[in-house]
């Protein structure tokens, strides 16, 4: 049914289950009831995994805009840009920052 690509540019996702029913000579096998419930649930998983993959990406983009604003920045700047962190210990921090990079490029 659907690959990779836009879901809104299947048939199965924009014409209505009677219609795919119809549409397709191996549809017609079974009962036109049961492949309108399939279609029907096959549309709903689908828009299910899109909002955990945008709600996973935004929450991936803000982690990484609130820990490390810049990749190429040393721990020690990151540090002096923000007074609430400086309680914590240089080396605690070093270390916090380097195993949180490591974690994104998937090295940990």
């Amino acid at each position: 049914m659907l690959t990779a690509g836009d879901p809104e540019r299947d048939h199965v996702w924009t014409k209505p289950p009677a219609e795919v029913w119809g549409s397709t000579e191996d549809f017609r096998l079974y009962p036109k009831a049961n492949v309108c419930d399939a279609i029907r649930r096959y549309r709903k998983s689908i828009l299910i995994q899109m909002k955990s993959i945008k709600f996973e990406d935004k929450a991936a983009d803000q982690h990484w805009t609130r820990f490390c604003r810049a990749k190429g920045r040393k721990p020690l700047d990151i540090k002096k840009d923000r007074p609430k962190y400086a309680p914590i210990k240089t080396k605690q921090w070093c270390c916090a920052v380097n195993n949180e990079r490591q974690k994104q490029k998937g090295e940990i």
